[in-house]
């Protein structure tokens, strides 16, 4: 999964989940990716500032967090709006609150680990693409 001839893509990680984000971290690894994680997005703001992510995945619900709520905000703040976003969720909702909050698409749980690969890839090409 190559961005770019000199920079791996970095992916931005959330959810509350530990085991699936340990499962996810791995997949990309193996794909050439640096990766990072948070099992919540209280202090997202923070872990941009410190390494902008090439994308983000990000769970709808986890405790005390809504990830609907931290979509809309990263995608009307100029310095992340461009940042490809997708939504993770178990929800039957999910394309419906993806489209409201302005994510760029969504990987439905539970995940066939290719097709989360192949969404991945084809956020890191639309950002290119930008």
């Amino acid at each position: 999964m190559e961005q770019s001839l000199t920079k791996k893509p970095v992916i931005l990680l959330i959810d509350d989940d530990k085991d699936l984000l340990e499962l996810m971290k791995r997949k990309l690894i193996k794909e050439g990716c640096v990766v990072n994680i948070s099992q919540n997005g209280v202090k997202i703001n923070e872990i941009i500032a410190d390494q902008t992510p090439d994308c983000i995945l990000l769970d709808i619900h986890m405790i005390g967090v809504n990830g609907s709520d931290i979509c809309k905000k990263l995608k009307s703040e100029d310095q992340t709006s461009n940042i490809p976003l997708l939504l993770l969720s178990a929800n039957h909702n999910i394309e419906k609150i993806a489209a409201i909050c302005g994510a760029d698409g969504y990987i439905s749980k539970p995940m066939d680990i290719s097709l989360f690969v192949e969404k991945i890839k084809s956020a890191l090409k639309l950002k290119l693409s930008l």
